[in-house]
C-alpha cells in the first residue's frame, strides 16, 4: 500500500459486531480527511459495509477458513472465530508484514490479535487499541464478556509465552506509557463509572465517533406543527439480542395517538408478528443524526453505547431497556447522571415504559442533564482526532 511521505498508513483490524463498526468507520474517515491512508482488515461479512463507505477492505483469509469450518453457534461461535480466535495470532503479523503500515489499530475485543501484538516488540511500537465503548462496560471485572473469554484468552497467552491476566482488560495493559499505542476510547469518562480508577497513561478519551453517512432520503412523515411528543425507538443491531419483545412492549406503551408520534428503527428485527399502532412509523435503518436533529423528545433504547452517546450528543433523554454486554452499566450510568431512566429490559411492562417516557417528557431536569452531557461531548469532539 503506497502513501505520500507526509502521510501515514493505518491498518485497522475489526470484526463483525454491532457497536464496534460505526466508530471504526468514523475513525477511518477522519484519518483519510487528514490525508492519511487507511485499510480495514476483517471478515467477509463486513466487506460490503466498508466498501460502501469507500474504504479499502482486506479479508482475513485464514480467519475466513475458521469461520467457514466452525459449527458453533451463539457466543461460542463468536469466541471461537472472533474474540479468542487463535488464527489471529499468526495472521495479523503476516498481514502487517505484507502491508507494511506505519500504525495499526486493533479492536479491544480481538484478544487473539492483541496477543499477537503483545508478544511482538515491533508491533507494540506501532499499535493502538480501539475501545469502542466505555472500558468499564465492555470489560467489567466479573462481567459477562470477561466470564465468556477469560479462560480462552489466557490459554492463548500461555501458549505464546505471555503471563495470564487476572482481569480481561489487563490484555490492554501493554499499551500503557507507550508514546504510540494508547487505548483510544470512543466515549467520555462521565459515562464510565470506573473512569476514576482507569490509568490516564493508557486510556485516551476521544469522544463518540459518528460515521459520516450519505443522506438516507428519509422524509419526516409528520408536519412541523405536530405537537405530540416525538419518540425514537431504537434497539440492538446484534443478532444475539432479540428485540421483538422490547419493541412490542414499547409500541403498546406509546400507542396513544393523541400524545405520541413514534419512529421505530427495526434493524434486524422482523416486524411480522408485532402489533404496530397507527401513530408509529417503522423504518429498517436510518442514521440517528437525521432523526435526532428534528426535535426528538425521548429515545427508548437498549442502551448500547452508539445509540446512548448520539442521543446524549443531541441532548435527548433516554429510557433504557438493556440486554447485556455494556448496556446495563450504561443504562445505570444514564440514570445516575439524571439524563434518563433505566428499566429492567426483560421484565419492564408497557405501563412502566409509558410512565418512564412520560417522566422524561414532563420533568425538565432530564432534558437539562442530557444537554449538559451534550456540551461535554461537543467539547471533546471539538479537539479533533489526533492519533
Amino acid at each position: 500500500m503506497s502513501h505520500s511521505s507526509s502521510s501515514l498508513y493505518y491498518l485497522i483490524f475489526t470484526w463483525d459486531g454491532a457497536g464496534n463498526q460505526p466508530p471504526t468507520i468514523a475513525i477511518a474517515q477522519q484519518l483519510i480527511k487528514q490525508r492519511h491512508s487507511v485499510s480495514i482488515a476483517g471478515y467477509a461479512s463486513q466487506q460490503n459495509r466498508f466498501n460502501k463507505r469507500g474504504l479499502r477492505f482486506i479479508q482475513l483469509e485464514q480467519t475466513h477458513e475458521v469461520v467457514m469450518a466452525s459449527t458453533s453457534t451463539g457466543f461460542d461461535r463468536l469466541i471461537e472465530t472472533t474474540w479468542c480466535c487463535k488464527t489471529h495470532i499468526n495472521e495479523i503479523p503476516m498481514l502487517v508484514k505484507q502491508e507494511k503500515p506505519d500504525r495499526i489499530i486493533v479492536d479491544c475485543m480481538m484478544y487473539g490479535a492483541l496477543t499477537a501484538v503483545e508478544k511482538s516488540p515491533e508491533l507494540m511500537k506501532i499499535s493502538y487499541i480501539l475501545v469502542h465503548t466505555i472500558p468499564g462496560g465492555i470489560s467489567t471485572p466479573g462481567g459477562l464478556i470477561e466470564s465468556l473469554n477469560m479462560n480462552r484468552a489466557n490459554e492463548m497467552r500461555l501458549a505464546e509465552g505471555l503471563e495470564p491476566v487476572k482481569e480481561l482488560w489487563d490484555t490492554w495493559k501493554w499499551a500503557e506509557d507507550k508514546p504510540v499505542g494508547r487505548a483510544l476510547v470512543t466515549s467520555i469518562p462521565e459515562l464510565d463509572p470506573f473512569a476514576s480508577s482507569l490509568s490516564p497513561s493508557l486510556y485516551r478519551w476521544i469522544g463518540p465517533q459518528i460515521e459520516d453517512a450519505p443522506p438516507s432520503g428519509w422524509i419526516n412523515p409528520w408536519s412541523q406543527d405536530d405537537r405530540r411528543s416525538f419518540i425514537l425507538v431504537s434497539f440492538s443491531t446484534e443478532p444475539l439480542f432479540n428485540s421483538h419483545s422490547k419493541i412490542q412492549r414499547t409500541l403498546t406503551a406509546l400507542s396513544d395517538q393523541t400524545k405520541y408520534r413514534v419512529l421505530v428503527t427495526s434493524t434486524i428485527t422482523s416486524m411480522k408478528d408485532i402489533d404496530v399502532p397507527n401513530n408509529a412509523v417503522i423504518i429498517e435503518q436510518l442514521p440517528h443524526s437525521e432523526v435526532l436533529s428534528q426535535g426528538v423528545d425521548v429515545v427508548v433504547t437498549h442502551a448500547g453505547h452508539g445509540t446512548t452517546s448520539i442521543a446524549l450528543k443531541y441532548g435527548v433523554p433516554l429510557v433504557c431497556l438493556p440486554f447485556g454486554a455494556d448496556q446495563p452499566i450504561l443504562a445505570q450510568r444514564v440514570e445516575q447522571l439524571g439524563a434518563g431512566i433505566a428499566l429492567d429490559g426483560e421484565q419492564a411492562t408497557s405501563e412502566q415504559i409509558h410512565d418512564a417516557v412520560q417522566r422524561c417528557i414532563i420533568d425538565p431536569s432530564f432534558k437539562d442533564q442530557a444537554k449538559k452531557i451534550s456540551s461535554i461531548i461537543d467539547n471533546v469532539l471539538a479537539k479533533g482526532l489526533c492519533i
